[in-house]
């Protein structure tokens, strides 16, 4: 990834397939991001509760042990991911600006996708049956008077 960072000629104009690659890419690396540090902290409540149940088998010095390993483990490689992702995404689509670069890539995309329609035609169809059961109530069902009777 990062041979393929530096290699990427600024006159180059890439594609919107690339484009998508890339921000899926950063996407899913957040994801993943988000996830790791979910399952930190899972791992060190475990032990932490392991540690309070049997306490001779779990000393205090493991338990933060066992934190900070599962906690530094990924820190190094997922800084290099996320600073290379972003790096190539801005040679290429940011002028090589790569803090405009990385808000493009943070900023979600939206597309209308089917459930977004669906969801805007049942909000119209709600709203037009809506109007049309005021209307019928206000104008055609509402009881007139008896004939001879004040108005």
């Amino acid at each position: 990834l990062s041979s393929l960072a530096s290699s990427v000629p600024p006159s180059t104009a890439p594609s919107k397939a690339v484009k998508a690659a890339l921000e899926g890419m950063y996407s899913e690396f957040l994801q993943l991001s988000s996830f790791r540090s979910l399952n930190t902290t899972a791992v060190y409540k475990i032990l932490k509760k392991q540690g309070n149940k049997y306490p001779e088998l779990y000393p205090e010095g493991l338990k933060a042990e066992a934190g900070e390993a599962c906690e530094g483990a990924w820190e190094d490689g997922e800084e290099e991911v996320k600073r290379l992702v972003v790096k190539l995404y801005s040679d290429m689509f940011a002028d090589g600006n790569e803090r405009v670069g990385e808000m493009q890539l943070r900023v979600p995309k939206r597309a209308s996708s089917p459930s977004s329609l669906l969801h805007l035609g049942l909000r119209l169809g709600i709203f037009i049956t809506t109007t049309l059961w005021l209307l019928w109530d206000l104008l055609i069902d509402t009881p007139l008077p008896p004939p001879g009777s004040p108005p």
